[in-house]
């Protein structure tokens, strides 16, 4: 009788190896935090100013303080991940940001919102580049870039979603509905984690699950050094910080505009931005391939000179028309340096300090957009909407010179992340 052969293990198809369970919760509850995040922080500010009471400069304030808190404390926070694992200290970020913001719902005095808004920072410089950090640790360097890719389109399906659904049904800007929808999915989030990965010590499970033994926690200093001696990351957060700076401007400048300039400033801006988010969502997965046959500091440098472009449309015109066209622009500019600068910034942690780089990015995302907010409110306010949304196209074209420094100091080899 003759020997039947062995079986042939067949090996996973390469979808799976990437979008394995793990993976796909985690994409899931990347999902969710950006719905709900969306439903809320791009109408926080016409809140705090018309259903609030408050003045536009404390208005400001309070949008801006959490943006404050991770900038001084993102690295801090990060460190504080690699200290006692990624997923433990994005649970608990997760519960005091929930908790913090359901509470903004509730109050009314000034000092109260203040404070509440520092915490609800506080717990940002920790959950700050989470889902990122934990993606880089569970995936192969091959897939790191291809998953931080996917976060990004998720994170914009998200926006998309939480936009027509804040603009459309639940009435932002004027209801504490979607805040508390906000606090809700957030404590939510932290009970799923907790269940399923807080204990979880297979083998199967990534070390981003558990905390690091106490001879393998990197020490604060050498973390520091190394972060803030890495040049190429020192030129990737400068091109990101200004960056923000433009982006920032969709949760401040523009918001007012339309609330000045249209008589139902809410309900035409929730539809253009979520117009632009549909761009975003349709077009990065022919922007990938694309990116993937062109140099990649020309593929950034050119979207960041879209975006900014787009901004200057809608700002200067200032027809509704306008506004959908400069947003068609701003749009097409962000799927472009979008997919670079996630490749980028994939490809440049050690193993050991994943958080901590993340961390600063997050610093350096959160800085940005505490002086976006704030200054370019005041600047709105001081030399009018033309002078701000104006000047975008010029710091489009320094972003791109510094993101070119940093591909050099890389050695950029063209793909320097893993698509």
């Amino acid at each position: 009788m003759s020997e039947t052969p062995d079986a042939v293990a067949v090996p996973p198809s390469p979808w799976r190896q990437v979008f394995n369970p793990r993976v796909t919760l985690l994409l899931v509850v990347a999902l969710l935090s950006a719905t709900t995040f969306y439903m809320v922080e791009p109408f926080f500010l016409i809140y705090f100013r018309h259903a609030q009471g408050l003045s536009t400069s404390e208005s400001g304030l309070l949008v801006s303080v959490p943006f404050l808190a991770v900038m001084l404390l993102g690295l801090a926070g990060g460190y504080v991940a690699d200290r006692i694992g990624v997923v433990r200290a994005y649970t608990l970020g997760l519960l005091v940001y929930g908790l913090s913001v359901g509470a903004v719902a509730l109050v009314h005095r000034f000092v109260d919102l203040l404070l509440l808004m520092i915490i609800a920072g506080l717990a940002m410089s920790v959950t700050s580049g989470g889902i990122q950090s934990i993606l880089n640790l569970t995936a192969s360097p091959t897939h790191r870039g291809i998953l931080q890719n996917y976060l990004y389109w998720i994170n914009n399906v998200g926006a998309l979603l939480g936009l027509l659904m804040a603009s459309e049904l639940l009435r932002a800007g004027q209801s504490n509905v979607p805040i508390m929808l906000l606090s809700a999915v957030r404590v939510a989030m932290f009970i799923v984690l907790v269940i399923l990965f807080w204990r979880d010590r297979s083998a199967a499970s990534v070390d981003a699950s558990k905390p690091v033994l106490a001879s393998e926690r990197p020490r604060l200093l050498p973390v520091v050094k190394g972060v803030l001696a890495d040049k190429p990351l020192r030129y990737t957060v400068v091109s990101m910080f200004l960056l923000t700076i433009m982006e920032s401007q969709l949760d401040s400048t523009v918001p007012l505009y339309f609330t000045e300039h249209f008589r139902d400033g809410v309900a035409v801006f929730g539809p253009i931005v979520a117009l632009g988010t549909v761009v975003v969502v349709a077009c990065q997965p022919l922007a990938l391939k694309v990116s993937a046959r062109k140099n990649s500091t020309a593929t950034f440098s050119v979207g960041a000179l879209l975006t900014g472009i787009g901004l200057t449309l809608g700002g200067t015109i200032g027809s509704v028309w306008a506004w959908v066209m400069g947003m068609f622009f701003y749009s097409m500019g962000e799927v472009l340096w979008a997919i670079e600068l996630n490749n980028r910034v994939s490809a440049l942690p050690r193993e050991e300090s994943t958080a901590s780089y993340f961390g600063a990015v997050g610093m350096a995302q959160n800085a940005a957009f505490f002086i976006g907010i704030a200054l370019g409110s005041l600047a709105f306010h001081v030399f009018g909407a033309s002078a701000v949304f104006g000047s975008m196209p010029i710091i489009g074209i320094i972003v791109g010179f510094f993101f070119a420094r940093g591909a050099a100091g890389n050695g950029d080899s063209r793909r320097e992340a893993n698509v």
